[in-house]
């Protein structure tokens, strides 16, 4: 089954700064990769979103089928309890 998600530079940028190693050499495309293979089975049922990372405490942004950042755990719970509030 094709899955056309895709992957923007930023996050890129924000999982190579907020989830794997530093002294880890990856290249872009390995870092797509990689996302794509984590994310790729919760977006096929639930679509859009944001899910949690696997031994991380960051989550993967979805949005119109595209990873366009990666979030720590704390800015997510911070705007859900934000939410919460304004209701």
């Amino acid at each position: 089954m094709f899955i056309n998600l895709n992957i923007t530079g930023h996050a890129v940028d924000r999982y190579r700064q907020r989830v794997i190693d530093k002294d880890v050499q990856n290249t872009d495309g390995d870092i797509r990769q990689i996302i794509r293979k984590e994310v790729k089975a919760k977006f096929v049922v639930l679509g859009d979103g944001i899910y949690p990372i696997n031994n991380t405490k960051c989550a993967y942004v979805i949005k119109n089928s595209t990873v366009i950042t990666i979030i720590p755990a704390t800015k997510l719970h911070h705007d859900i309890l934000n939410n919460q509030n304004k209701g």
